[in-house]
């Protein structure tokens, strides 16, 4: 572990046209460093893992794992955090969105030893579709309000050092949320802004990907939305008590109407705030039932270890410093 100073961990999912050109960036870039590189293959159907393969063979520095199937990419993220090796680890994506230009600047700031954690954040959304900017600043507002962290612009784009991995690989949750976690380490951190280079092509993320991907994020991260239901509970109590002054003056007064509308607007009321807040317990719930089980994030189908050469001189940071 000590002779490789840089772990790449990559997670693709039918990847296959961007992997050649993105290794030949990093391997250009990346010229004078002790790295591996890590794809993990989640679960592709088309040639990706062909293509790992075949950049192994043309060099020994690539490696990777296979999954048996497509176990999203927060689980891609953590089993290549598992398999890395190096001082340092960098996770990012393969299709230029993280762009690969900011890899020297993003070590050096490590090197200094002044920085745990790099990261690369989003100057801004402009390229990205409206009703996704808009998903993105309620989803970021909530975790805002819940942890107190900053998530505005935070990408997977991340460097950590090894004393930072080390630590997250000892977290037992199994559903995790890999920006939130390395938020909530609280070591000393830096970031650099970037603005997203325009896609190519169209996210591969779908509504439903986004709304299971949010929902995972934020259960597993702040229990924030629970006490939504303990607002929604003193709210209606409060109202509750109004509309009970109000009738029982009317009752008093002689002026109470008849009929069943007061009770029918009650009913269904308290009965939305009712199933409201079982939906966000049953949330938690779910959250519960998925640690207990103890299932391992991913199953490796094939795994190929890089080879990387020793050299005499390894540029680390100071880790006291």
């Amino acid at each position: 572990m000590k002779d490789i100073e840089i772990s790449i961990v990559v997670p693709v999912h039918n990847e296959a046209a961007q992997i050649p050109r993105f290794f030949a960036e990093v391997r250009r870039l990346l010229d004078d460093v002790r790295f591996e590189l890590l794809f993990i293959d989640d679960g592709s159907t088309d040639a990706t893992w062909a293509g790992i393969r075949a950049l192994r063979d043309e060099d020994a520095r690539v490696g990777g794992l296979r999954l048996t199937r497509n176990f999203g990419k927060e689980a891609a993220v953590w089993s290549g955090i598992e398999m890395a090796r190096g001082a340092a680890v960098i996770v990012m994506d393969v299709d230029f969105q993280h762009p690969p230009a900011l890899l020297p600047q993003m070590i050096e700031l490590w090197r200094s030893g002044k920085w745990k954690i790099v990261e690369a954040r989003k100057q801004s959304r402009a390229r990205e579709p409206f009703w996704y900017r808009m998903a993105s600043a309620v989803f970021y507002w909530i975790l805002q309000r819940g942890t107190g962290n900053d998530f505005h612009g935070s990408t997977d784009f991340k460097l950590l050092d090894r004393a930072v991995v080390d630590v997250l690989k000892k977290l037992p949750e199994r559903v995790t949320f890999f920006r939130g976690i390395c938020s909530w380490t609280g070591v000393d951190r830096t970031s650099i802004d970037f603005e997203v280079p325009a896609a190519d092509r169209q996210t591969r993320w779908s509504v439903m990907r986004l709304i299971r991907f949010s929902v995972d994020a934020i259960t597993s991260f702040t229990p924030w939305p629970l006490f939504l239901v303990a607002l929604a509970g003193v709210i209606f109590t409060l109202f509750s008590i109004v509309l009970g002054i109000q009738t029982l003056y009317m009752w008093a007064s002689g002026k109470a109407f008849t009929g069943f509308t007061t009770v029918i607007l009650l009913t269904l009321i308290v009965g939305a705030a009712i199933m409201f807040g079982l939906a966000i317990l049953g949330l938690y719930v779910s959250r519960l039932f998925d640690e207990v089980k103890g299932r391992p994030r991913s199953i490796a189908l094939e795994t190929m270890t890089p080879e990387v050469a020793v050299s005499a001189a390894t540029p680390t940071p100071d880790q006291h410093g």
